[in-house]
């Protein structure tokens, strides 16, 4: 399974960073962010359940079947 970075294009960097302190966990870096929406880098699960609860989507909209 690979995650699908095309979801991030509708979220903003200041969005995210405020969805993970409001969840407990430091944000990642910008660049980091920019890497997992290019598709060089993956988030881990627990970054992705955060982020898929910010576009209220299920958790397979996220991750592309290989």
């Amino acid at each position: 399974m690979h995650f699908n970075n095309k979801a991030l294009k509708k979220l903003k960097w200041k969005e995210v960073q405020r969805s993970f302190f409001v969840n407990g966990l430091e944000p990642p870096c910008w660049a980091t962010f920019q890497r997992w929406c290019i598709g060089k880098t993956e988030p881990s699960i627990t970054q992705v359940t955060i982020l898929k609860d910010m576009l209220q989507v299920d958790y397979d909209f996220f991750v592309k079947k290989t």
